[in-house]
């Protein structure tokens, strides 16, 4: 027998010669085809028991194992399937085998080859009735290695699985749609952002969350996209779950088969929104700086540190005749341009500015004089910059501003000219004032020795002749010679008190911390002969310390108690009231009240003149200097003095001095 038909095949042999060679004839053919394809095909008898009467060679090929086994056993084929598959396998091939006629056999498995391998079988049977009794007495079958169709739709649920994980890890939005547009599927993603369930959204049911004045042109986007088999883009507003529309940014493009036909469309949507509103906010910051560069007084250059071109404002162009809008490249900026120093030193190109701060130098302050050659003008200028790094800290650009301060340099030269001429003019006026001061002097001691001799001697013959002559005088002479003396000693006060308010002009100041209440407290009793014989109040307060010269500051404490002391002598009692307080301002203001006889202050603009007085000397005694040296002394310390008065109400005066 040949190999793979067994004897018992279940083929009669027919006496009748033709029908034999037939039949033969038609065996052949069946086994050759049977033994050239990869299908195995297998014949099981019925009766007188089950057993295999035919398997092709396609079994060895696929089980890997003998095909003449199962002619002895027909179940060793079982032993192959993996026994996770076993019991299934049996069960359905029991069923079949039990009622055949009924109940079909259909089974997918895997079978392991003797060296390990497995392989996927798609195992289909058919039962033989027997033309007599009607009942199947053979059962045939195909069974079909699909290992590559099991891998390669493993392989291409393996691929979908992943596509789907990808789809669904992208922060964007992700759906797809089937060749004619309709949407298939939407990523979690747009279910979350929508808050709407995907089925709801399927087809184009999804359109409902675009912005009602965006639908339309994305509806013609993606409907020219389906007529011209090409991918699609456009932005426009989705409405999220809490109703508020972002800003999105979607793409489409199709997805082919070999052929080139379309199988699906793949898409995604992108949130941009804070990239608009960034960008916008981005381009109203550059219109600002671009406004703001435009109308800077100053002019700015910028120069990438990798070369190229550098850039001007419109004032920097203003100040190097830069015309047209161009960037200016690096290497040609100062063509025709000579930089010197202050000094009249020329720059090298290495030490000019924009080159010192590209290698990494800061400039707070450089004056140059910018000379263009060709045009024959000259330029001062101020130079500061430094270098400008990315947010990483990487120097990208140097930033070189320049101020045009050829008029301001014009105008210190010409103070400068002027300030030599004023020390000259000072020089000179200061010696005219010395050499005045000393004719001053010169006279105040011709006054105090020369004019004042005369004086004493008409005082003293005077008294003399009153003396030992006065008896033999008449009334008219005694009187005419008390005259003479009054007025002798008159004009010698006078001469002594613009003395005195010469030399408060003129002493050096020598300035520290003046202890004001103890100086109060000796001008008071300097002033003891003052307050004989009357009934004073004296009230004095805190008083602070303060900063100048001890000996002019007593004086001014003295013309002021001593005037509170006069004006008030018609009161019973006399209340007079010192006190003072720190100012906020750095200073100390002291206060001298009296309540005495005051004064209108209608006239209170000759209160501080050299001999101006606002009482008759019948009423009360003095010159009148009194006050305009204490206002001299105040005014040499950087302080002031006012008073505040009525007539009958008392006055107060009240100055300020540098605190201690």
């Amino acid at each position: 027998m040949e190999q793979g038909v067994p004897a018992h095949s279940g083929v009669a042999a027919s006496t009748d010669g033709g029908t034999g060679a037939a039949l033969r004839d038609s065996e052949a053919r069946f086994r050759q085809i049977a033994e050239e394809i990869d299908l195995v095909f297998w014949v099981c008898e019925l009766e007188p028991q089950l057993h295999v009467s035919y398997v092709n060679p396609a079994f060895e090929r696929i089980w890997g194992r003998p095909a003449r086994s199962l002619y002895a056993d027909p179940r060793l084929w079982l032993h192959s399937v993996i026994p996770a598959h076993r019991d299934r396998v049996e069960a359905a091939f029991r069923r079949w085998r039990e009622d055949p006629s009924s109940a079909g056999y259909a089974v997918e498995y895997i079978v392991e080859r003797p060296g390990g391998e497995q392989r996927w079988i798609r195992d289909r049977g058919r039962a033989m009735l027997s033309p007599v009794t009607g009942r199947p007495r053979r059962l045939t079958g195909v069974a079909e290695d699909i290992t590559s169709r099991k891998r390669a739709k493993a392989a291409a649920a393996q691929v979908q699985q992943e596509l789907r994980e990808l789809a669904e890890g992208l922060p964007q939005l992700v759906w797809t749609c089937r060749p004619d547009g309709e949407c298939d599927y939407l990523s979690p993603q747009w279910v979350a952002y929508t808050g709407e369930p995907a089925a709801q959204q399927l087809g184009r049911g999804w359109l409902c969350h675009v912005h009602p004045d965006d639908r339309a042109a994305l509806e013609a986007s993606i409907d020219t996209a389906l007529r011209r088999q090409s991918p699609c883009e456009s932005e426009h507003r989705l409405r999220r779950h809490d109703g508020t529309y972002r800003w999105f940014q979607s793409r489409a493009w199709p997805v082919r088969d070999a052929s080139g036909a379309i199988k699906r469309w793949f898409g995604t949507a992108s949130d941009v929104h804070d990239l608009k509103s960034t960008l916008a906010a981005l381009g109203t910051s550059r219109a600002c700086l671009a406004a703001v560069l435009d109308n800077l007084t100053e002019g700015l250059l910028i120069s990438p540190l990798e070369g190229g071109t550098v850039a001007l404002n419109p004032a920097a162009r203003a100040l190097f005749g830069v015309t047209g809008e161009a960037d200016v490249a690096r290497d040609r900026l100062f063509d025709g341009f000579r930089l010197f120093g202050l000094d009249g030193t020329e720059l090298p190109a290495g030490r000019q500015p924009l080159s010192r701060i590209e290698r990494g130098e800061s400039i707070e302050r450089l004056v140059l004089r910018l000379v263009h050659v060709a045009a024959g003008w000259e330029k001062v200028m101020d130079c500061r910059g430094a270098r400008v790094s990315d947010p990483q800290g990487r120097p990208i650009a140097a930033v070189l501003r320049v101020t045009d301060v050829t008029e301001r340099h014009r105008h210190a030269a010409e103070i400068a000219r002027m300030n030599t001429e004023m020390e000259q003019r000072v020089r000179e006026r200061t010696a005219e004032l010395e050499a005045a001061l000393k004719q001053l002097e010169a006279f105040s001691y011709t006054v105090s020795h020369d004019l004042r001799a005369p004086l004493r001697a008409l005082d003293g013959f005077s008294k003399i002749v009153l003396d030992e002559y006065g008896p033999q005088l008449p009334e008219s002479g005694r009187r005419y010679l008390g005259i003479i003396r009054d007025s002798a000693q008159k004009m010698g006060r006078l001469i002594t008190d613009l003395l005195a308010f010469s030399r408060t002009g003129r002493v050096r100041l020598s300035r520290r911390a003046v202890n004001t209440q103890a100086l109060v407290t000796e001008a008071v009793a300097t002033l003891a002969p003052l307050r004989e014989g009357r009934r004073i109040d004296l009230r004095i307060g805190s008083l602070p310390p303060c900063h100048g010269d001890v000996s002019l500051l007593r004086q001014v404490w003295v013309n002021l108690l001593s005037n509170a002391f006069k004006y008030s002598r018609q009161r019973d009692p006399a209340v007079i009231e010192v006190s003072g307080e720190a100012a906020a301002d750095g200073s100390v203001r002291y206060r001298v009240r009296d309540n005495g006889v005051g004064f209108d202050m209608r006239h209170a603009d000759k209160l501080f003149g050299v001999f101006e007085r606002l009482h008759r000397t019948a009423e009360f005694e003095g010159n009148g200097v009194g006050l305009a040296i204490v206002q001299q002394i105040l005014e040499r310390h950087g302080g002031s003095i006012r008073a505040e008065s009525a007539p009958g109400d008392g006055a107060t005066f009240q100055f300020h001095l540098p605190a201690a």
